[in-house]
């Protein structure tokens, strides 16, 4: 029997577990230029950290249960609304209000982004130095101390003119004379809201997105009809919550072998509960961290903006696929993983021919939506059977 230890979800931001999952959001990049009024504006001047507690994880979570179950039962979006706040340091951010035990953090998070440019290949047309382009206002990346990332339901609760929207309540009070702060910017985010049935819910390249996320143990509720307990739906196998969180067990990385010799389908069940580790990060030179006791319940958050040829993908999709002498459908699902719809590549566990399957040449998800959107059937495959991966 494996115990997970009770998660603080009251604890935890909203955006870790269960996600926000919200069409409209703006994100609000601010320097701290004053820590001891900034404190003071973030505790009192405004609603802030109220917003922020009021978004934890215990009320993401149920929201967004409750909300996909209405969905299921047919009730339109819309019928049940929230808007969530949640809140985000640098290092830099975190030196500038006096954070204890900052030098074991990781180094891709000190150093940040725009300097480990060369790193991470934000290299030539990927520079910091264009990071800005398409933005009406010019970013000092390097000089963002805090992010403030509110996601909502309904547009004109992050509507900065109207007056009692939450955007126009921050606003007023973060960007005051003696709020300890600058705004730098607001960048404002939307999910596609065309018509048709390729768009709503799909990312730019046309494909469904958030089809396969990570169960997580003590979390994620298995509902797996063969009763398996290290999956949550049908093949979503658990990973331990310290994979996402600080202060927790983390992920095993070699397999469990049994008495009989034999292994453990999928990732390890038991969970690591090395003294200390649960706090530990891992630098790129494979030196172990572990980080200060207040970081429990924390994670780290990358924010990066893309720039996505669309017309780009969709002509190479053409010209390959016909040289090739395969469909634009079966191509773009070899390329991304998942057909358009969302549809498996794989074949499904129960599916006859598993060991030697041909995906169709057709997005199968067009005729049958259920392979998408079902989640007993969308991710009730594995790929030990598929060491080629369908070539």
């Amino acid at each position: 029997m494996i115990t997970i230890p009770s998660i603080q979800f009251d604890e935890i931001q909203g955006n870790i577990f269960g996600g926000f999952n919200k069409d409209h959001a703006v994100f609000i990049l601010l320097k701290v230029t004053d820590a001891a009024k900034a404190r003071i504006t973030f505790n009192h001047d405004t609603e802030l950290l109220k917003d922020t507690a009021e978004s934890c994880s215990t009320k993401v979570l149920r929201f967004n249960n409750q909300f996909k179950a209405l969905k299921h039962a047919g009730v339109p979006e819309g019928s049940i609304e929230a808007t969530w706040t949640n809140v985000v340091f640098t290092f830099t951010g975190l030196e500038k209000f006096g954070a204890k035990g900052l030098g074991n953090f990781p180094q891709a998070f000190v150093q940040g982004m725009s300097n480990r440019a060369n790193h991470i290949g934000d290299n030539g047309g990927n520079a910091p130095a264009i990071w800005n382009d398409g933005m009406n206002s010019i970013v000092p990346w390097a000089d963002v101390d805090v992010m403030i990332l509110l996601a909502s339901d309904n547009p004109s609760q992050l509507d900065e003119a109207v007056a009692d929207s939450r955007v126009a309540k921050y606003l007023a009070a973060l960007g005051g004379a003696n709020s300890g702060l600058t705004v730098f910017d607001r960048i404002r985010g939307e999910t596609r809201m065309d018509s048709g049935p390729d768009q709503v819910g799909h990312e730019h390249f046309g494909f469904k997105d958030g089809v396969s996320q990570p169960g997580i143990r003590g979390v994620t509720m298995p509902d797996d009809p063969l009763g398996n307990p290290n999956q949550g739906n049908p093949g979503q196998d658990l990973l331990h919550p310290g994979e996402f969180v600080l202060g927790y067990p983390r992920q095993i990385p070699q397999a469990k072998q049994l008495a009989d010799l034999s292994v453990v389908d999928g990732p390890n069940p038991d969970p690591g509960v090395i003294a200390g580790e649960e706090f530990y990060v891992t630098d790129p030179d494979g030196s172990k961290k572990v980080l200060p006791a207040w970081t429990k319940n924390g994670s780290f958050l990358v924010f990066r903006r893309l720039a996505q040829d669309v017309k780009g993908f969709k002509d190479a999709l053409t010209n390959i696929a016909g040289d090739i002498g395969i469909t634009e459908d079966l191509l773009g699902a070899k390329l991304v993983g998942r057909y358009k719809t969302g549809a498996p590549l794989e074949a499904l566990k129960w599916q006859v021919g598993v060991g030697n399957y041909q995906p169709p040449m057709t997005d199968p998800g067009v005729a049958n939506p259920a392979l998408a959107n079902s989640d007993s059937l969308n991710n009730d495959f594995e790929y030990g059977d598929d060491e080629t991966g369908g070539l």
